[in-house]
């Protein structure tokens, strides 16, 4: 496909601290960049020191930690977008159906309540949420009105359709094996997927560091493992030993009790491994019945459908092909692009 010419200019913005600490957001706000440069955009990343709101039409926020700089976007005059990537979970009171919940950041965020500290929605040109059901939530629980949502779904890099096994298998020896990818905190779950696994004659690997401030819990999974299980640390996300580590195994778990879908659960179907999902967040509408959802508080699910999985080899090319068809990074790229004129027009 040849790249569309454009002379639109955006400008970047994350929390300030986002790289200190990166995960699936950050992965999103570089691959988005890329993805969008190659449509002609032309994308810079926002500098404190040197960087001028005003001197762009639009500005596109990848963190709700960032809202106390949405004033001065629309105070210069600028469209705003904003990656919303949120999700309701059971906390505090919101209102409708989803009283009772509250938002939950999915893959690298945090809390955000109402109140005091509560981002200024009204500010948003457009919402660019990662899936129909999150734009319906938006609408529901923040009542943003549906025509100021922007569907742009998460993607993956090409590059792990290509993925072959011999690096990771000549590295560490494993081959066949279960396959944990995430920093370890709570939401991703990884206590329960070791209690399920621990006594099973399978080997789980899990790649991944503590999450900043869940490091007790990661001592806590250390301490609970069992002999079959090894902690291999994080990878970077360009590391080929990656996309090699999802062709070496015999199946992904994501146990996490939510997930927007995340960026692990898109490459490891490209890379054709098969999926054993948590049904918390748009893991079905991203996957379909193509993958394997269990309970993420099931103990005996999660083992069941590990072990069912690694015997039975299901074929995987269908949940390849729907993943190279809607969820590459250009995709992404272009919904995004889409997205960038609807907001022009709003602020026009």
């Amino acid at each position: 496909m040849t790249a569309p010419s454009t002379s639109l200019r955006v400008l970047f913005h994350t929390q300030d601290w986002a790289y200190q600490n990166p995960g699936g957001a950050e992965v999103q706000l570089l691959q988005t960049r890329r993805a969008l440069q190659d449509l002609g955009v032309t994308v810079d990343l926002f500098d404190l020191w040197h960087s001028r709101v005003a001197d762009y039409p639009l500005v596109h926020s990848f963190s709700l930690f960032g809202h106390r700089f949405w004033p001065a976007v629309k105070s210069a005059g600028v469209a705003l977008v904003v990656s919303t990537i949120v999700w309701p979970s059971a906390r505090l009171s919101l209102s409708g159906r989803f009283r009772g919940h509250v938002l939950q950041f999915a893959e690298s965020r945090h809390w955000v309540t109402p109140g005091e500290h509560r981002p200024p929605f009204g500010l948003i040109d457009l919402a660019l949420p990662n899936s129909q059901a999150e734009a319906d939530l938006l609408t529901e629980a923040y009542g943003i009105p549906p025509e100021r949502i922007h569907v742009v779904p998460n993607g993956v890099d090409e590059r792990f359709a290509q993925a072959q096994p011999q690096a990771f298998i000549e590295r560490y020896g494993l081959q066949g094996f279960v396959l944990c990818v995430g920093a370890f905190d709570t939401r991703k779950n990884q206590l329960t997927a070791l209690r399920a696994l621990k006594d099973c004659d399978v080997q789980v690997v899990f790649l991944g560091r503590a999450r900043l401030g869940h490091e007790a819990y990661y001592e806590q999974c250390r301490s609970e493992a069992g002999p079959n299980m090894h902690f291999l640390g994080q990878l970077a996300h360009d590391d080929p030993l990656l996309e090699s580590a999802y062709a070496a195994a015999g199946v992904l778990l994501m146990p996490s009790l939510l997930e927007t879908p995340g960026l692990v659960a898109l490459e490891a179907a490209l890379a054709g491994t098969p999926l054993v999902l948590t049904p918390g967040g748009c893991t079905r509408e991203y996957f379909a019945d193509l993958a394997t959802y269990v309970s993420p508080h099931s103990e005996q699910e999660i083992r069941d459908a590990v072990l069912r999985t690694l015997q039975s080899s299901p074929e995987t090319s269908a949940l390849q092909e729907r993943v190279r068809s809607h969820f590459l990074w250009r995709h992404a790229a272009e919904a995004t692009l889409a997205g960038y004129h609807k907001a022009l027009a709003r602020e026009g």
